[in-house]
Parts: C-alpha cells; structure tokens; sequence
C-alpha cells in the first residue's frame, strides 16, 4: 500500500476504513464509469479501495455485502440526480444507513450533481456538494465535467485524511465541520492569516531534577491535557507539542473572525490552569510551575507539511520564527502572556494590556515590534 501511513486510520472499533463507498442509481451507471477512471489513481497510490453495488458477487447475500462495505468505509460519494431521489432502495435503505454512519462514525459524505435534482431540498442539502447543484455535470461542457471530476478526487482524498489524520488537531465540534465540507481543508497548503499561541514553562528543570521519571510524564501529561482541552474548547488548532511546550493557532482549518479574541482567552485559562495545578506541586515541596506565553498575528503557510510516512497538518513561516523568539524574551519583562501589535490591533473586545515596549528587537526582523501584556479579558457589561 503506497502512502498508508497518510490515509489509513483505526476506525472506533474496527480495521482500518480505507473504502470509497459509491451509492448510484443504475440509470446514472455511465456516470459511474466516468468517476471509476478519476478514482484508479486513489487505488493504485494509495491503497483506497472503491466500492459499488457492481462488486457485489453472483449468489452472495446482497444486504451482507453492503453492511460490510459500509462498515469499511471512511467516504461515501452519492452521484446525486432525480432518479437517485426517486429511488426507493436509495431513500429506504442506503440513505439510512450512510446518515447513520455519518452521525455515529465520521462517514464523510460527498454529494456529486450529475443533473438536475431537488438536491437543495433533500435531506442531503446540508452536506458541501462537490459541484454547484445549479450546473450539474450533465450540463457543462466535457472539459468542464473532467476538472470537476478532479477536484471531487482531491476532494475525497482531503475528507479521508479528515478522519485519519485531522482528530489529533482539532476539537470534535470543528471536525464535524470539516466531515459536512471536506473543500475547507486545504492539505496541499495555503498561506492564511493566523493567531498563533505558545507556552513554555520556566523552572522545570527544577522541578525534573527532583520528580522520578514517572512521576515527571504524568505531570507533563496533566499540563498538556489541561492546555489542550482550553485549545479545543476555543475551536483552536493544535500545532505540536514539544517537550513540555504547546503550540496553537486559530483560523485555520476553519476560518474564525475572532482568532485574536479566542487566543487571547486561550492563554488567559491556561494561566488559571496552571495556577490551580501549582498548590499541589507546593504541598509536594516542589516550586510551583512558572507559565509564559507569547501570541501573534500573521500569515502563515498552512497545510500537509508532512511526508509519504507521516501526515502532519501544521504551519511553517516568518510569523512562527517571530513567535518562537518572542517566547523566550519573557526575562525582559515581568508579564506571563505577551501579545505582540499584530494581535492586539486585530482584538474585537477590549481586553487589558498594558505596552511593554514599542520596540522589541526580535532576531531574524528587520523592523522592531511593539509588544505588550495582556492581564486580563474583557469585564462583563
């Protein structure tokens, strides 16, 4: 299997789901011939079995075979038109058990218009179209009908790495997004203006030195687990963990017009959370966890900047270098989040911050930034 260690996931509570599953009505069966060619490419780089009722074997059980299929499958293309809506086995037997796959197991179902259909008003509706349902492919051009053939498998190649690779980055509520409309995940990279957050921990050589090994990993573990859960809370992204460090950022995959708002609240609770981790390391006779945290604002390369071994969704450029740096300049100042200009000019809500410097000098800028601390969120009207 080429690239499996990009596609394949552990579904739940079974193998790997690496199918294509193609619900169809057979008087669209051309169409069917059409999208297989597209879909050869999946199969032969990348491991993705496709599934239709055509595989279905002479004496076999029919309803056996597709409640197998379904159970493997991690896409389901429905190649929409008025007699796939019109057909009785379609919306009493498929369509049931695809929408119970999707609400109960992540199944990721792409609609494609092949012609014209009351699709905007079906139960399907609320899933993101491959196509635009007002220019189904039975009315555009061949040239036309082939790119849109293309981007339906780019499509259904960035809604099998939603399940298999996008559940470690963000929270549950924005990959049930990103299951309804595969098309906002950009994999092969997008330069998009970003917030980004990170935390470091000051004295925990300290702390190491004196913790056994297991009990240094679980206090990790608790941090981390804390910082996240505010991460995801906030609709963030989480970037990476490094040692003890946590990297996030807000607006993207999903686009958010309030990123600099939710790191800003971000880093406010992952200061009250450590604050209320710190007396059970004093009652230990340990020094209490001392937090910094840096925010910033800017463009930033966004996508799979992974390999053929391991998917990795993350962000690479000039506002990471400036926010790795800045970080570390937490001794200049005595303020536990620092909040460079870029993110406080873009905040929606008056949060308290106070101007440290106008100019800080970060290694690798050519212009100086204004930095300031940010003390607290916005008081309740």
């Amino acid at each position: 299997m080429a690239r499996s260690g990009t596609f394949v996931a552990m579904s739940p509570s079974g193998p790997p789901r690496t199918t294509v599953f193609i619900s169809y009505d057979h008087r669209d069966g051309a169409w069917l011939d059409r999208v297989r060619v597209h879909l050869k490419p999946l199969e032969h780089d990348y491991g993705v079995e496709v599934w239709d009722d055509t595989r279905i074997r002479g004496g076999a059980t029919w309803r056996a075979e597709l409640a197998v299929a379904l159970r493997s499958a991690r896409v389901a293309l429905l190649l929409v038109s008025a007699d796939f809506l019109a057909s009785d086995f379609i919306v009493s037997d498929e369509l049931p058990a695809l929408l119970d796959a999707a609400r109960r197991e992540g199944l990721a179902i792409l609609p494609l218009i092949v012609s014209p259909s009351r699709f905007t008003a079906s139960a399907l509706a609320r899933f993101q179209a491959v196509n635009d349902p007002a220019r189904p492919l039975v009315g555009l051009p061949p040239a036309e009908q082939e790119a849109v053939l293309v981007r339906m498998t780019d499509q259904i190649l960035g809604a099998l790495c939603i399940e298999t690779g996008m559940r470690d980055y963000v929270s549950p509520r924005v990959l049930t997004t990103l299951r309804e409309d595969p098309t906002r995940l950009h994999l092969m990279g997008q330069l998009r203006r970003l917030t980004l957050l990170r935390t470091e921990l000051r004295g925990f050589t300290t702390i190491s030195e004196v913790l056994d090994p297991e009990t240094l990993t679980r206090l990790i573990h608790d941090y981390l687990t804390a910082l996240t859960g505010i991460v995801f809370e906030l609709d963030g992204t989480l970037d990476r963990y490094a040692g003890h460090a946590l990297t996030a950022y807000w607006g993207a995959p999903v686009a958010v017009e309030d990123a600099a708002d939710r790191a800003c609240t971000a880093a406010l609770r992952m200061a009250d959370a450590v604050r209320r981790m710190n007396p059970e390391l004093v009652t230990q006779g340990l020094p209490p966890m001392r937090q910094h945290i840096a925010i910033t604002t800017g463009n930033v390369l966004v996508g799979n900047l992974g390999s053929d071994q391991r998917f990795n969704y993350s962000i690479a450029g000039d506002t990471v270098d400036v926010l790795e740096r800045l970080v570390r300049l937490d001794y200049q100042f005595s303020a536990d989040v620092l909040v460079t200009e870029f993110t406080r000019a873009e905040l929606r809500t008056p949060f308290e911050t106070r101007l440290l410097s106008e100019a800080v000098h970060v290694l690798g800028k050519t212009a100086p930034i204004a930095v300031f601390a940010l003390s607290a969120a916005p008081q309740a009207s």
